[in-house]
């Protein structure tokens, strides 16, 4: 048989597995992440434009390319391209063979520490006391409009059960993809709304405005629509920021699929129907 493999072929091999060995992926982390990146990008842009589970995913599949500096850090890639001869390592040519460890007795030897990176650890993500779980979203919202669930595209993620960090489903209700997540926060409502407003604002969204209630939870909601190459859709949503450290997110799409043709020319359910349905009694 006729072998094609080459030494170059063998040598991006063994860098990119040099490279990635002492990488630990977090599937959770990811997922928590892409999540969150996923409804900031609902928010910026308009619905379904990076579902949560796909940058999740995402998210595991593009370790093994940012574990290395990039161009113009002063490190290098650490990976050859293809054809390329192999790097040569710099050595000092006027250094002195016993001069290669310090002699001075206030510097100590330091040693190496096995797996253990410089870096500062990320902070831990937020937990509440979420009342629901992620596979009873789609009832509980069918209790405030009645209407056929059915499930959404695999793509989507579904069902996603973070336990005290957050809760999401994506699904179809009358046909027309819905997004229903409760997600931990940190600090206190009024100024996680804020922040999500300047997001948004800054991102190019319509005017908003943050509404504090009597219950000491605050609302926000909001529209945005996708570029015409991406389909044109467009999309509705609202948010509740409790007073309990969780925000509940809904969005109705005019779609049933990313990328698939619009059902109609608005979502079916408007900013007001979704702030009643954020701020509904049937979550509880």
């Amino acid at each position: 048989m006729y072998d094609d493999k080459t030494a170059t072929d063998d040598r991006v091999t063994t860098l990119f597995h040099d490279t990635t060995a002492d990488v630990e992926v977090d599937v959770a982390a990811l997922v928590r992440g892409g999540i969150v990146r996923g409804r900031a990008k609902h928010r910026l842009h308009t619905a379904g434009t990076a579902l949560a589970a796909a940058v999740g995913v995402a998210g595991i599949v593009g370790v093994a390319l940012t574990v290395a500096p990039g161009p113009g850090s002063g490190g290098g890639s650490g990976i050859a391209p293809a054809g390329a001869p192999a790097p040569v390592p710099v050595t000092d040519t006027t250094a002195k063979p016993d001069q290669h460890e310090s002699t001075k007795p206030d510097q100590p030897e330091k040693k190496p520490t096995a797996g253990k990176s410089d870096k500062p650890l990320p902070p831990p993500p937020a937990t509440a006391n979420i009342p629901v779980k992620a596979a009873n979203l789609p009832g509980l919202f069918a209790q405030i409009y009645p209407g056929k669930v059915t499930q959404a595209e695999a793509r989507t993620g579904r069902i996603i059960d973070d336990g005290k960090h957050g809760q999401l489903a994506h699904f179809l209700w009358k046909g027309y993809l819905t997004t229903v997540s409760f997600t931990a926060y940190e600090g206190p409502a009024a100024a996680r709304c804020e922040e999500t407003r300047q997001q948004v604002n800054g991102g190019g969204g319509a005017p908003m405005a943050c509404t504090a209630r009597a219950d000491g939870s605050v609302l926000l909601s909001g529209h945005g629509q996708e570029p015409a190459v991406d389909g044109g859709g467009k999309a509705n949503w609202a948010s509740l920021f409790t007073k309990d450290s969780y925000e509940i997110f809904i969005q109705s799409y005019t779609y049933g699929r990313k990328g698939g043709p619009n059902l109609s020319p608005q979502p079916p359910l408007s900013q007001t129907q979704l702030k009643q349905a954020v701020t509904s009694q049937a979550w509880f």
